[in-house]
């Protein structure tokens, strides 16, 4: 059977069909913040690209030194970055005491010096905040006075 022309199919499956260009109608939305949020109608491959792409990915790296044995210029845990981010604030604390810390992506400073106490400090202006797969993250106490227990948290997005 062939049509010719424009025919209406009601209540019709369709097995197998090809179609050869593109596709439209209202069941086709083309908006890419996909705000329809419909359950009966299907997005363009271009506006699905466009929402993953517009996606932020966030991540934290934290690091928790416990215990009132901590000495100065000792290593906190190291991280290896896995992929691409940029460091957007970067939180700190102690337990007690007090302590001056360094925050370096392999030699480069991304913070070069952290006075924690036992109120939370924080930083939001980066200098150096984009990092690449496969660069080491350190923590290192350049200097602490009685201190225990000390928190620093990394906030990055991709």
């Amino acid at each position: 059977m062939t049509l010719a022309g424009t025919e209406t199919l009601t209540n019709k499956t369709l097995t197998s069909p090809v179609l050869n260009t593109g596709v439209s109608g209202t069941a086709l939305l083309d908006e890419d913040d996909m705000v329809t949020d419909s359950a009966t109608q299907v997005a363009t491959q271009q506006s699905i690209k466009a929402y993953v792409d517009a996606i932020s990915v966030n991540r934290a790296f934290t690091w928790f030194l416990s215990g009132t044995q901590i000495a100065a210029n000792e290593l906190g845990a190291k991280y290896i970055v896995p992929q691409s981010m940029t460091v957007t604030k970067i939180w700190w604390k102690t337990g007690s005491g007090t302590a001056t810390l360094r925050l370096q992506k392999n030699t480069t400073d991304i913070n070069a010096s952290m006075s924690a106490t036992t109120s939370v400090g924080s930083d939001d202006s980066i200098t150096s905040a984009a990092l690449t797969a496969g660069q080491v993250i350190t923590l290192d106490i350049t200097a602490i006075s009685s201190g225990a227990n000390i928190s620093v948290t990394m906030e990055c997005e991709q």
